[in-house]
C-alpha cells in the first residue's frame, strides 16, 4: 500500500513539474487578417469556402463582400462604403489594410473623394456615376448597361482600346446594383425612359 501511495506521489510530483503549454492557434492567412481587423474595430467573417464580410462599424456602416478567387469586391448597397484599392490577386488581409486605409472609421485617412493620380477619366467618370449619380456618356452607358454593340459603335479610338479595363474597373470596383443591363441603369437614375439624358 505504500508503495502505491509513494508512486502516486512520485506522478503527482511529475505532473506539478511540468508545464502545460497552450497549443497556439493556427497562424492562417485567415486568423491574421481577422486579428488586424479586430485591432481596428473591423469585423471579418468566412461566409463560406469563397466568400468574406468585412464589416465597418458598430452599427454596420459599411459593408464589404469578398471574393478573393475571383478578385471581386462587392460592395453592400444598403452599407456602402469607400471604394478600396487592391491590386489583383489580392488576399483577404490586403483587403483589410486597403479598407483600414480608407475608412475613416477604422482609423484611415485618404479621403474617397480625392483623385489619384493613375487615376482615369473613365475611372473619374463611373465614380460620379455611382457616387453622385451622374448621368455618363453615351458610350459608358452602353458598356454600363451591358449593350456590346452600341459601346463598340458610340467608342473612339482610346475607348476602344480601354474597353477591357473599364469593363474589369466596372467588375471589380461598382456595385452591381448599379450595372449589368439597361433596366439597372435607369433603376439607378431612378428613370423609366429607355435612354439616358
Amino acid at each position: 500500500m505504500n508503495t502505491i501511495i509513494s508512486e502516486l506521489d512520485r506522478i503527482i510530483a511529475e505532473l506539478r513539474d511540468m508545464t502545460i503549454k497552450p497549443q497556439s492557434e493556427p497562424k492562417t492567412p485567415l486568423v491574421k487578417a481577422q486579428r488586424l481587423a479586430a485591432q481596428h474595430s473591423l469585423v471579418l467573417v468566412q461566409q463560406t469556402a469563397t466568400h468574406y464580410q468585412l464589416i465597418i462599424g458598430k452599427k454596420k456602416k459599411c459593408i464589404y463582400n469578398l471574393y478573393p478567387t475571383t478578385g471581386k469586391v462587392c460592395i453592400d448597397p444598403h452599407h456602402p462604403g469607400p471604394r478600396l484599392s487592391l491590386r489583383q490577386p489580392w488576399t483577404v488581409l490586403d483587403a483589410v489594410k486597403a479598407a483600414i486605409e480608407r475608412s475613416p472609421a477604422a482609423g484611415g485617412t485618404r479621403s474617397e473623394n480625392r483623385k489619384t493620380e493613375t487615376e482615369t477619366q473613365y475611372e473619374i467618370e463611373l465614380r460620379r456615376y455611382v457616387d453622385d449619380r451622374c448621368p455618363t456618356g453615351d458610350f459608358l452607358y452602353a458598356v454600363l448597361s451591358n449593350d456590346l454593340f452600341e459601346a463598340m459603335g458610340r467608342a473612339d479610338e482610346n475607348n476602344r482600346a480601354a474597353l477591357f479595363d473599364i469593363c474589369k474597373y466596372i467588375w471589380n470596383e461598382l456595385p452591381s446594383i448599379c450595372w449589368g443591363s439597361p433596366e439597372k441603369v435607369r433603376a439607378w437614375f431612378g428613370r423609366t425612359e429607355s435612354e439616358p439624358q
